[in-house]
């Protein structure tokens, strides 16, 4: 029985509509559609892992691209190694374009900041390198405010990093769309997307869950 269109699935879930047999991964604010079933078991998923939704749950979310048997590894994936209990999250490389470092999940505070489910952690093998990236760590907390006057110049979406992400959580946060009980880490996770899209419906702005010219346009007359 498909779950109904309220239903928020967390990110690393797979899903599909009873009416249709395509498979998406969403991921950083998107769906992103598995296009085969190679496709599917070279990422290391299990068939008992995909959900049926309601058609208008897929709907709504922005696709991304496809997934194809040459993608490999998504970027925003969460992965482990067979032998070892560590966590990691798979991200761009900013010093190298077209790469991907593993960022290690320091404890189960920081996981939670990610939005993702436990259960959907993708075991790779152990011939499977990534380099190190910066470590995933909110446990450390620190009393941090918004930069006065701080300006939005960037285009945002789930799966970016960085110090305009964190201005952008601490404005949701001093607006009351973002729960301060959430840390501004500067990673545009599902609670950062469901933030924008909540501003963006007070704002009558399309809610679409990612800051385009137009959300820019309002955080900043704010």
């Amino acid at each position: 029985m498909p779950w109904g269109p309220k239903f928020n699935p967390q990110y690393g879930v797979l899903i599909k509509s009873v009416s249709d047999p395509k498979v998406y991964l969403m991921i950083e604010g998107k769906k992103r559609w598995i296009d085969s079933e190679e496709a599917f078991n070279n990422l290391g998923y299990s068939w008992n892992w995909v959900e049926d939704v309601d058609q208008s749950l897929i709907d709504s979310v922005s696709a991304g691209d496809d997934i194809t048997k040459d993608t490999g590894y998504p970027n925003g994936l969460l992965v482990k190694y067979a032998s070892k209990a560590d966590v990691y999250l798979l991200a761009p490389d900013s010093s190298q374009t077209g790469k991907m470092v593993k960022r290690h999940i320091k404890d189960m505070e920081s996981f939670n900041t990610l939005g993702y489910r436990w259960d959907r952690i993708v075991t790779i093998p152990s011939t499977t390198i990534f380099v190190n990236g910066e470590e995933v760590a909110s446990s450390q907390k620190s009393i941090v405010k918004q930069s006065s006057g701080y300006k939005f110049t960037l285009g945002l979406e789930g799966g970016n990093s960085g110090e305009e992400v964190k201005q952008l959580q601490l404005k949701l946060q001093d607006l009351g769309y973002l729960s301060k009980d959430i840390e501004a880490t500067g990673y545009y996770g599902s609670a950062t997307t469901k933030a924008v899209k909540a501003f963006q419906t007070a704002e009558s702005i399309d809610s679409l869950g990612f800051v385009g010219p137009n959300t820019r346009r309002v955080l900043n007359s704010l």
